[in-house]
């Protein structure tokens, strides 16, 4: 579409109208047109996309290694760690399997109700205390939002909830019974274990300090009370959306701003994180040297923007550590399983997936996770414009070498060449 002020412009300037066309010319362009749109408009044939790979390779970005944990010789207990994922505890086992049990019923009566259907198994996988909470929620024992605002950015808006039947109930209340013998037990919770050996017996909190992201605010603070109560002389902070961040030593919670925050991180006073999904955009953390994933989200590219919280310009450190937390046998192991497999080439070229196969990404594991095994071939056959605008064939075609592309653009630029005929 041409802005209001091509009225202005004379013909010859513009070229021939859409409306002077002959038929033939018109129907053969609206049949192009989207392919035309897409791969060869001014934006796309002359914007740069470098990825922090490029950028590395070429020397111009310092390379900063990412080290992925847990792993055989971080020395966890195999009590712990088997490999696989952590060990649930049996209260922990059957409670989740109650959930499970749950959303198959509601599914099956409620088809179209996605978000519902699995908020329960995700908030487990969470945390004992986050499933406990939405439980709780769902047989209308708690008052407010059944998923606060500032949680809802992966998964949509949550479906209208109607109310469980008897059945649903019955697995509702096993949900809770269950989840409430695991926060109340004296066991230190194994995700809790896990993320201490790392900062004692792996001396993170030493050399390191570190970052821990929950998708869920109630996650958020379980941890931080957990390393509050472990290290009473260590500040930590709950670095949130909206007011609700905070810093805690001991048992002692004072309010604080997330620019106060950043300012006392960046100072070295505070080595100690948690934070939500909601506040990562934009923090940028490179005094810290490790990030802990204690859920993992459905979205794949949050967990890029996570990592990227350390990972930045400006971090001393030749490599940085990454550990992910999940529990053997939950679904969290076969979304990640079917990433891990599928779409490794993609992440190494752009470095996060597609906007548009986000979307259908985060639908086909809300509604049907065995559609997952056909992603890689609608990877292959939908390649968005900006990745095929990097393949070599088309590069080369035009003799363009985009990585060495230096003239930037500017706005004035832009709407210079979008005036021309394409």
């Amino acid at each position: 579409m041409l802005s209001p002020e091509a009225d202005l412009l004379p013909r010859d300037v513009l070229g021939p109208r859409f409306d002077d066309l002959s038929s033939d010319i018109r129907t053969d362009f609206l049949n192009d047109f989207q392919g035309l749109a897409e791969r060869h408009n001014p934006i796309v044939r002359r914007v740069v996309r470098r990825t922090r790979p490029m950028l590395e390779a070429r020397g111009l970005l310092k390379r900063i290694g990412v080290l992925t944990h847990p792993k055989p010789e971080d020395g966890l207990p195999t009590s712990l760690f088997s490999g696989e994922g952590l060990e649930m505890s049996i209260a922990f086992r059957a409670a989740y399997e109650a959930a499970e049990a749950f959303s198959r019923l509601y599914a099956q009566r409620f088809p179209g109700a996605g978000f519902l259907k699995t908020i329960l198994l995700r908030r487990i996988g969470s945390s004992a205390r986050a499933g406990l909470e939405t439980a709780r929620h769902l047989l209308g024992r708690l008052d407010g939002p059944l998923v606060p605002e500032d949680e809802t950015s992966d998964e949509g808006v949550p479906d209208n909830a109607l109310p469980p039947d008897p059945q649903e109930i019955e697995y509702l209340r096993d949900v809770e019974r269950n989840l409430a013998a695991v926060v109340a037990g004296s066991d230190t919770d194994p995700k809790v274990q896990v993320v201490l050996h790392y900062l004692r017996e792996r001396r993170w909190l030493e050399t390191n300090g570190a970052i821990i992201f929950s998708q869920y605010r109630t996650t958020a603070e379980w941890v931080l009370e957990a390393l509050c109560a472990a290290f009473p002389d260590e500040p930590v902070a709950l670095y949130a959306g909206g007011a609700a961040s905070f810093v805690q030593r001991g048992q002692d919670r004072r309010t604080a701003a997330r620019e106060q925050i950043k300012r006392r991180i960046q100072d070295g006073e505070i080595r100690l994180v948690c934070a939500t999904d909601a506040a990562c955009e934009g923090l940028n953390l490179q005094r810290l040297g490790a990030q802990v994933n204690i859920d993992l989200p459905w979205n794949p590219s949050r967990l890029e923007q996570r990592k990227g919280r350390v990972q930045r310009i400006g971090q001393a450190r030749d490599d940085i550590h990454v550990l992910s937390l999940r529990y053997a046998g939950t679904v969290e192991d076969q979304v990640y399983a079917a990433l891990s497999q599928r779409f490794g080439d993609i992440f190494s070229v752009l470095g996060q997936l597609p906007d548009a196969f986000e979307d259908d990404w985060i639908s086909a594991v809300l509604k049907d996770r065995t559609a997952l095994q056909n992603f890689s071939q609608r990877v292959e056959t939908a390649k968005p414009p900006m990745e095929l605008r990097y393949s070599l064939d088309i590069a080369d075609d035009q003799g363009l070498d985009w990585e060495y592309a230096e003239k930037v653009l500017s706005s004035r630029d832009i709407d210079e060449w979008m005036r021309q005929g394409w």
